[in-house]
């Protein structure tokens, strides 16, 4: 049975989940993520979270290989588009000020609730980013605060929206995706499938669920609406393909184990499964 701290009772706390999983891939020899603030930001709570999930392995190397591809296509844009501003819309947890190779100028949003961004604050007060660190609280379900973020913006910007849009509704969702439109030139964000979600979890979790909008959309689903707001797919690195490429063949092994003594052994995903990282630009 889980604990009281071991229990996700809001949106947020999936930040501490998603930290602990990077400061468990950290500790992995051959693991995705080089993130030596992860420990402190998960800190007892994010521990007591994660461990208590079922699959918590698998989550962890899917939360790592998300990490992984979106780092890689992040650094990319921002060298070769000249971007002057990210917006990291639903930031929670992120490191990336403080673990990528930036520009100093770079300016860099970070947007989320304040409760949050205040723990994340304190947490890293004695640490330096590597670019120009912006702080902006918002909840992106009103639209005032929602218009704030992107008046933050500095052309070229591009946004960035990890881990977020599953849990919104279609009409924030929406919402954003228009308001994105006026103030950002491309969009880094991820999906995942109910298909991929069971194969590398094995069941879902009740928690994670009863935190999501009611009305919220699925992997391609998300997709479908980003593009019929006006925005155009430019790039992408799904999990099957591009990221089961890039494991290394001991892990692998590893995993298709693990997979093989399950009670009930998912199917794998298909390889047209859209799970990955997709970066869009405005018309």
């Amino acid at each position: 049975m889980q604990s009281a701290e071991g229990r996700i009772s809001h949106v947020s706390d999936t930040a501490l989940l998603t930290a602990a999983c990077r400061a468990r891939e950290t500790a992995t020899a051959d693991g995705w993520v080089e993130d030596p603030y992860a420990e402190r930001l998960a800190g007892a709570r994010g521990a007591a979270i994660a461990e208590s999930l079922p699959s918590f392995d698998m989550m962890c190397f899917g939360i790592g290989m998300r990490t992984r591809l979106l780092d890689v296509m992040i650094e990319k844009y921002i060298a070769q588009e000249h971007i002057a501003s990210v917006l990291s819309v639903g930031a929670g947890l992120d490191t990336r000020p403080w673990r990528l190779g930036l520009p100093a100028s770079l300016r860099w949003v970070e947007s989320d609730l304040p409760p949050v961004l205040d723990y994340k604050s304190a947490v890293l007060a004695s640490d330096q980013p590597r670019c120009d660190l912006y702080r902006l609280p918002a909840d992106l379900n009103d639209a005032g605060e929602r218009r704030a973020v992107f008046e933050a913006a500095i052309d070229p910007a591009l946004m960035i929206t990890e881990g977020l849009l599953m849990y919104l509704s279609v009409p924030t969702l929406r919402a954003l995706a228009e308001d994105a439109l006026k103030a950002v030139r491309f969009w880094a964000l991820d999906v995942a499938s109910p298909a991929l979600v069971r194969v590398l979890h094995g069941v879902s979790s009740d928690d994670i669920e009863a935190v999501r909008a009611t009305d919220h959309l699925e992997g391609e689903q998300i997709l479908e609406l980003v593009a019929s707001c006006g925005w155009i797919p430019c790039e992408r690195r799904t999990y099957v393909i591009d990221g089961t490429s890039l494991i290394p063949p001991a892990r692998l092994r590893a995993i298709r184990q693990a997979q093989a003594s399950a009670e009930k052994p998912p199917a794998d995903a298909p390889a047209d499964d859209p799970s990955g990282v997709h970066l869009y630009r405005r018309p």
